[in-house]
């Protein structure tokens, strides 16, 4: 169905208020003298018939769509799956250990402390850390159970 010329423009109008300028649906009904439904109703259309596109970058170390997939199916609060070809373990260690180490940086605080087991990929999340209270003041030895701090 062809959109009548003035409220084409009144949806573009309220699309661009809302989505480009942040305003709040409030405001707009304010400032064009209509209701918050006509505005909500007004970016729903602008959305349905194309005046509003979306585009989501995705591009990265991190696969999201498998990401919130896995964390969906085994009902996890988060989960990072990382994106790209299928390689050897060999050539997936150090990325690995990158996206390992950020994730840490991102959830540790100050004076929290963190015990893991041991290898090639643990080794090099220790290498990626970047924020200096993230590295270990000791050394922590251990595999299954409670490790034991040693220095």
């Amino acid at each position: 169905m062809p959109r009548r010329p003035l409220q084409r423009i009144q949806a573009i109008t309220v699309a661009r208020r809302y989505f480009l300028e942040r305003h709040t649906k409030s405001r707009i009904a304010e400032d064009l003298a209509i209701s918050r439904f006509k505005v909500a109703r007004l970016i729903d259309e602008a959305i349905e018939e194309g005046l509003v596109r979306f585009e989501i970058d995705e591009a990265g170390d991190l696969d999201a769509r498998l990401s919130d997939r896995l964390r969906e199916k085994y009902s996890l609060r988060s989960a990072l799956v990382l994106a790209g070809p299928d390689l050897p373990c060999s050539a997936l260690i150090e990325p690995l250990g990158r996206v390992a180490a950020s994730l840490l940086e991102e959830m540790l605080t100050d004076g929290c402390g963190l015990g893991v087991a041991w290898g090639r990929t643990l080794a090099a999340t220790a290498n990626a850390i970047t924020r200096g209270q993230s590295r270990a003041s000791g050394r922590w030895i251990g595999g299954t159970g409670v490790p034991a701090k040693l220095g």
